[in-house]
């Protein structure tokens, strides 16, 4: 019978200190770190804490593309499909769907975390909510919005997060009648917050400017930066909503969940404008005929919080391009660690090099949605 001999443990010295291993820790994917929460008591704490949650979806990036596209020969079915973020946007995986409930189209992807909405089988007005976060297979549900919602009003969804409570937030706005013929019109508002798990109803907001509905109804959602939700600039509504709406962003701060209006850098009214996220800052992308330039907003600067990105010659193709879809709900996306904007538009992709002012179409793509795909750990202990 052969005797095994136990090996001497090693030297403390030969052993990953904590820090180190929280390093390592850092760069795992969710789904591998669920599994290490079982290697031991110690890393369970730690991959379970809010300072390292926080901290993994700074540090984690995996660069990929999340696509909301139609499932072939149905009407009504869609899928999630990750793709490579190169000019192939070639398929690596497809998301199994905890629910039948879809993405709802306004609402971006936060910190790995989707709005799902189905209309409620009670209320065929209203619907039923979900929070999912695909990376772990987390579905949270979330109770019926107190709004009384009919048939005559418009109503936008947004999933946010206030950085200063910690504390994600589904808002509801009810836009009310926009046909009726009045300057300003009343808004409500519902917010539910996931980590007190109930809704509260703001007092409605009176004599609020028609415009800003309008422009609400109009764009397809909002970009979220830094705790507030922007809507876009609307070229084609210009002369229909006023002046104010082509030199101000409208924005709406969740954690102070108040309505405000934000001044743009001056750079020119022929420029087409549209505003996306750069490396988490809110950045405003303007084009004309002869000349490109990038801003990005910091929100510590006080009353003139823009700062010039970068600027160059227009490429024509592009601008004529862009102007005749600036119109529409036009979605950029920047993809990290490049000069690469993804500008999508229903069955129109294209890939703008900020650098160079270069454009590659994607022809024959046709998908509903295209955001970056983020995997976190957020919400796997709720």
């Amino acid at each position: 019978m052969r005797v095994r001999k136990l090996r001497a443990p090693l030297p403390e010295n030969k052993y990953l200190t904590p820090d180190l291993w929280s390093e390592v820790l850092l760069r795992s994917p969710p789904k591998t770190l669920l599994r290490f929460r079982c290697v031991c008591k110690l890393w369970c704490s730690l991959i379970d804490s809010p300072d390292f949650i926080s901290m993994h979806l700074k540090t984690y990036k995996n660069n990929q593309l999340l696509s909301t596209e139609h499932v072939p020969k149905t009407c009504f079915d869609s899928v999630f499909v990750i793709r490579r973020s190169d000019t192939t946007t070639r398929k690596v995986a497809q998301l199994v769907k905890d629910s039948e409930s879809s993405m709802i189209s306004e609402c971006a992807m936060i910190d790995g975390l989707m709005l799902m909405g189905c209309y409620s089988s009670n209320d065929s007005n209203s619907k039923d909510l979900s929070l999912w976060n695909p990376s772990i297979r987390k579905l949270i549900p979330i109770p019926l919005c107190p709004l009384k919602i009919n048939n005559f009003v418009a109503v936008e969804y947004h999933l946010g997060f206030a950085p200063l409570s910690k504390d994600y937030k589904v808002v509801v706005f009810e836009l009310g009648d926009l046909n009726l013929n009045a300057s300003k019109l009343s808004v409500a508002i519902a917010i539910y917050s996931v980590r007190d798990r109930l809704w509260r109803m703001k007092p409605n907001w009176s004599d609020f400017p028609k415009w800003c509905l309008e422009l609400m109804q109009a764009r397809d959602g909002a970009v979220f930066s830094q705790g507030a939700f922007y809507w876009r600039p609307y070229y084609q509504y210009l002369k229909c909503l006023g002046e104010e709406s082509n030199t101000h962003l409208l924005s709406f701060d969740v954690e102070s969940e108040e309505f405000s209006f934000l001044k743009l850098p001056d750079i020119g009214e022929e420029m087409r404008k549209f505003i996306f996220l750069l490396g988490g800052s809110l950045a405003l992308f303007g084009i004309s005929k002869s000349e490109a330039c990038i801003w990005v907003m910091e929100k510590s600067c006080g009353k003139d919080p823009w700062r010039q990105f970068s600027s160059g010659d227009s490429d024509t193709d592009t601008y004529e391009s862009l102007n005749r879809c600036s119109m529409h709900n036009l979605h950029f996306s920047h993809i990290g660690n490049t000069d690469v904007l993804l500008i999508h538009y229903f069955n129109k992709l294209m890939f703008y090099n900020i650098t160079s002012h270069q454009v590659q179409h994607r022809k024959h793509f046709r998908c509903l949605h295209m955001d970056i795909y983020v995997e976190s750990l957020v919400l796997h202990k709720v």
